[in-house]
């Protein structure tokens, strides 16, 4: 089996919630399209549209407070 993807790699340690989606963008019922915002505030981390595959530092995705 054969498997393709595009990769981005973010390589910083303690990415945390706000910085992976901000919480202005959780405002809504429907999920559809909000990885359109994803960084939208970091674009240093210059993450692709259309990426299938993250790889991040550890401690990614810390201090859930969107949860």
């Amino acid at each position: 089996m054969k498997f393709s993807s595009r990769v981005v790699c973010v390589p910083r340690e303690n990415i945390d919630t706000d910085q992976i989606i901000p919480a202005r963008f959780l405002k809504v019922t429907d999920k559809v399209g909000i990885g359109e915002h994803l960084f939208e505030d970091r674009p240093d981390f210059r993450v692709g549209k259309g990426s299938d595959i993250l790889v991040a530092g550890d401690n990614f995705g810390c201090g859930s407070s969107n949860s």
